[in-house]
């Protein structure tokens, strides 16, 4: 009797834990812009490795712009791209949600704040983004237009198309650095399988010694890894000098010189890490603009089809099949198919099938 009883409590008490267990795992939760998916969940899809041990760490579903707009918000995050995200030509006009004064899109992650999570754009599109900068910094700032600012972490597989970006300093302080792509404007992580195409300009105006103008199609400026981007968006890098620093420099009473570096690159306006296997097919320009130039006027003007200077860089296996060219009414212009000018850096099995122009 004892035993008959024990059994029929055995079975009971195993149905209703599985009856619990099926009524707590029925809920689901709605986000409108965002879905978070933990880890565990990911692990039921296969996602995740039967090894791999779950942590409490979410990948996020991103859905629009708004959700992109989130990653700010949390920059050592795990983010995933569930659609194309389209901007609007409203979204960046006055009363839009990403206006911003008329700047348009703010890139994630900044100097003292890189973004050092994950961003897998899992193939699909950002389209149109718009920036169009034009600010008098303090000295030693950056101004980053992309969609990355600077990055530390991973950035992959996303295409950044039809994108309208400019950035330009017009002010007196020294040591400003104006950065431009589409992709990440300041990379020491890695940038992976990544695409871009529009329009990409950065211009530094000088009063002061020392201003740089870096614009690149995915990057621009590279310390990490590019590995098997394109870019086929048009580069542009200028440099310009105020009136009154030209007249100076004329009339010999300016105890500064003039101290500009311009550098456009198809890929990255400069690479101090590794690009590898990737391919421009967008022109690349860069000029300086310093009216009236005389013996201690020095500017340098850098322009490649991969970057516009490999600095203790290694790059391989890259194609360029874009126009090249560089012009200075300064000192120096350093001009190539793959890299403008090497500085100490590794460059094999590289092609360039584009023109140069001096």
């Amino acid at each position: 009797m004892f035993k008959g009883n024990f059994r029929f409590f055995s079975v009971f008490l195993v149905i209703m834990i599985l009856l619990t267990g099926c009524a707590g795992n029925s809920g689901t939760q709605k986000e409108t812009e965002i879905q978070k998916i933990t880890d565990s969940e990911e692990k039921e899809t296969g996602s995740i490795k039967e090894t791999q041990p779950q942590t409490e760490k979410e990948t996020v579903l991103i859905y629009d712009a708004i959700g992109l707009n989130g990653i700010r918000n949390d920059l050592c995050g795990s983010y995933r791209l569930a659609n194309d995200i389209v901007f609007e030509s409203a979204d960046f006009e006055e009363g839009g949600a990403f206006y911003n004064n008329g700047k348009g899109w703010q890139a994630i992650g900044g100097e003292e704040d890189p973004f050092t999570g994950n961003f897998d754009g899992a193939g699909f599109s950002v389209k149109n983004l718009y920036v169009n900068i034009d600010e008098t910094l303090e000295e030693g700032a950056s101004i980053y237009a992309s969609l990355f600012g600077k990055n530390e972490g991973s950035v992959e597989n996303v295409s950044v198309s039809d994108c309208r970006i400019s950035a330009r300093y017009n002010g007196k302080s020294a040591r400003i650095g104006v950065y431009s792509a589409a992709i990440v404007s300041n990379n020491s992580g890695t940038v992976s399988n990544c695409n871009a195409s529009g329009e990409i300009y950065a211009e530094a105006l000088s009063s002061n010694e020392k201003v740089f103008a870096f614009a690149g199609g995915i990057c621009g400026t590279n310390f990490g890894k590019v590995l098997s981007c394109r870019n086929d968006s048009h580069v542009s890098a200028v440099l310009k000098m105020t009136v009154e620093k030209a007249q100076a420099l004329e009339s010999e009473t300016s105890n500064s010189p003039y101290y500009g570096f311009c550098y456009a690159g198809g890929i990255a306006g400069q690479a101090c890490g590794d690009v590898n296997n990737s391919l421009n097919t967008g022109n690349v320009k860069a000029n300086s603009g310093a009216d009236n130039p005389i013996g201690f006027v020095f500017d340098e003007v850098l322009a490649g089809g991969i970057t516009g200077e490999a600095h203790y860089a290694a790059i391989s296996n890259c194609t360029n099949e874009g126009n090249i060219e560089a012009s200075s009414d300064g000192t120096v212009n350093y001009i190539d198919g793959i890299a403008g000018r090497n500085t100490a850096s590794e460059i094999i099995d590289c092609l360039n099938d584009g023109e140069l122009y001096y």
